[in-house]
């Protein structure tokens, strides 16, 4: 019976996952639809495909050849990768995508259930704690696209050794490794969730040290802490010698915080992912400064009065105002360096603009720290629950619960479509002899990386996306006519410029699908190089010198 109490809320959480999340799932299609997921599917080859083949993982010289491209500055999931192999050899990276997001919210759910049950004794608040976790608006925005993003569930592990660890029921042996282990894994997963993890480790570190140092044995917690650390560091020195290398072609910021933080608002209103009110209210959430994926701060009216409720009746327990003001300074952090309100922004510095100066930590963004206001709450919730039970508090739980439940509405699965062009083996051998390859629409534009996935990487392509453009390439102005930046306005050294550019990077031909922009393909056939029609799309053979 008691292992059947463990394993229940894990099949309760998948069917959640599944029931919200799986609207229009069919043969052969794709969970969300977009060029974010499409860089994802990629990675979750790439990996396979590196280490099977011999090849660094850490470089890949099939996007933005020849330069390469260092992955790991992409969020490139080696973990996912590796974990999903099987499924991948098996059935294809898009599966593998697939499987991977719609367990996410299970999966961190439970895990939050096992830290809470640790914490409260008690099955069914944690069951309840759980499910606000694993199914916040953080993970029903993120779930759009961002998969590194979205599998957080070692969070709720790390911090479930950490009170063991401070309690003194493991062993500094079963901690230190133990906690080596998830912080692979989770470096593995996203390194900015690993760093945030870190940055509020800290502040919950220093908060509880201040209140319960006398019963906690917080200095060897940090003493195993930073062993663990060091361990992790020399483990993953190659990783952090790729990124090294690879940090010479990050732009300064990858994403501006300033943009990329929750409005005041966003804790009240909820955005298009969360069923109650969403859709309703999108008009107005659309002023929001950041996209539906990075508002991240909704809480809703009743979660934020029951969190108000619970906090006041754990605030006289001793671990109370530390978990308070840590979850307290997670939601004010979010907020980013400057105040927004209803997607008008105000210059009044907040406390998050301390993030914008710590190295690795100024690429985070601020929106994302919801997480750790989900899990705070999420923690106040579940112990309240616990404290004196009763059919009203579990009412006002369950009513906060479903203010926050995803909107099924905003998910769906699509089925892509690959070009002759890419699905004929000769074909791809042709582009392949000829050398490097520019495939329009171009970069975040088109689906090109997709396409090269499914020809099994035979070719290389300079371009791509996965995140951001290198800066060996920003320079050239044959980016900016493929990105159709500097169009409509005729280019008087088209010619000159995309010739350069193909020369210098081996390109030996320009592959014009369906969506390239009318004056860009005008331009190109200007040039007056050969070309021909495969299936939909127009090969352009560049001339292997000056004409």
């Amino acid at each position: 019976m008691r292992r059947l109490s463990v394993v229940l809320p894990l099949v309760g959480y998948l069917a959640a996952s599944l029931a919200l999340f799986s609207h229009g799932i069919s043969t052969g299609s794709v969970f969300q639809p977009g060029t974010d997921p499409i860089a994802y599917i990629w990675f979750l080859k790439w990996w396979p495909y590196a280490i099977s083949h011999g090849v660094d993982p850490f470089l890949t010289h099939l996007l933005w050849s020849p330069t390469g491209f260092s992955v790991l500055w992409a969020n490139s999931i080696p973990t996912l990768a590796i974990l999903m192999w099987p499924v991948t050899a098996l059935k294809g990276a898009e599966t593998s995508w697939s499987v991977l997001c719609l367990a996410a919210p299970a999966l961190n759910a439970y895990s939050a259930f096992l830290l809470l049950r640790y914490l409260v004794k008690n099955g069914r608040p944690a069951a309840i704690g759980g499910f606000i976790f694993g199914f916040s608006p953080y993970i029903s925005s993120h779930v759009l696209g961002h998969i590194s993003l979205t599998v957080v569930a070692l969070v709720p592990l790390i911090a479930l050794m950490a009170v063991r660890r401070a309690n003194r029921e493991i062993s500094k042996r079963s901690f230190v490794t133990t906690l080596s282990l998830i912080v692979l894994l989770q470096f593995g997963i996203s390194m900015e969730v690993l760093a945030t993890s870190a940055l509020f480790g800290s502040v919950a570190y220093v908060a509880f040290y201040l209140s319960m140092r006398t019963s906690l044995d917080m200095k060897g917690l940090a003493i195993d802490t930073l062993i663990s650390a060091a361990i992790c560091i020399v483990l993953l020195s190659p990783a952090f010698y790729s990124l090294w290398l690879g940090s010479k072609q990050l732009p300064k910021i990858i994403n501006s915080p300033i943009v990329f933080s929750n409005d005041v608002l966003g804790f009240l209103v909820p955005m298009q992912t969360v069923w109650l009110g969403g859709d309703a209210l999108a008009s107005f959430t659309r002023r929001f400064s950041a996209t539906a994926s990075e508002q991240n701060a909704y809480l809703g009216v009743p979660l934020i009065v029951v969190a108000i409720i619970a906090f006041r009746s754990a605030r006289q327990e001793a671990w109370g105002r530390p978990l308070g003001w840590t979850t307290l300074i997670a939601a004010l952090m979010s907020l980013g360096p400057i105040v927004w309100i209803a997607g008008h922004h105000f210059k009044m510095p907040l406390p998050g603009i301390i993030a914008m100066f710590l190295p690795l930590l100024k690429h985070a963004l601020p929106s994302r720290f919801a997480l750790y206001t989900s899990l705070g709450i999420a923690v106040f919730v579940s112990a309240w629950l616990a404290r004196s039970p009763s059919r009203v508090k579990y009412a006002f739980a369950l009513l906060a619960a479903i203010f926050i439940l995803p909107n099924p509405g905003a998910f769906s699965f699509v089925s892509y479509s690959t070009p002759t062009v890419f699905s004929d083996p000769a074909s791809v051998d042709r582009l392949n002899q000829r050398g490097t390859v520019v495939v329009l629409p171009y970069g975040r534009a088109g689906n090109s990386i997709l396409w090269q996935l499914r020809a099994d990487f035979r070719f290389k392509m300079a371009g791509g996306y996965v995140g951001f453009t290198p800066k060996a390439f920003e320079a050239w102005p044959a980016i900016d006519y493929f990105s159709a930046a500097t169009l409509p306005v005729p280019q008087p050294d088209f010619k000159t410029n995309v010739l350069a550019f193909c020369i210098d990077h081996g390109v030996g031909s320009i592959v014009v699908e369906s969506g390239t922009p009318a004056v860009l393909t005008e331009q190109l056939h200007a040039l007056h190089w050969p070309t021909r029609k495969v299936g939909d799309a127009e090969v352009i053979e560049v001339p292997s010198s000056p004409q």
